[in-house]
């Protein structure tokens, strides 16, 4: 199955300046897989060394968090769109 993965500006310098791919995969998983296959440098900002999420990477299906409804393993079906939202966090007293 198809579907859009949005990318934020803050990564596209890993998928060329991309602000959206087409992926395929039955599983939130294997559509980044195909993404990471698409544009290699991405896995790092996504995974780093593991096949776990940065913790600071969101990844929401349609409107669902990820984490809410299967994770990696959650399965696209009739989802239109992926996106991937880093977190906001930091700041200074």
């Amino acid at each position: 199955m198809s579907i859009e993965v949005r990318i934020p500006a803050v990564m596209r310098s890993n998928t060329a300046g991309q602000a959206t791919a087409q992926c395929t995969g039955d599983t939130v998983g294997t559509v980044l897989d195909d993404l990471i296959a698409q544009f290699p440098g991405i896995g790092d900002v996504l995974f780093g060394d593991t096949k776990t999420l940065h913790k600071y990477v969101n990844i929401y299906l349609d409107a669902d968090d990820i984490r809410y409804v299967g994770g990696l393993d959650a399965k696209i079906g009739e989802a239109k769109e992926l996106t991937i939202l880093p977190a906001v966090a930091g700041g200074s007293e």
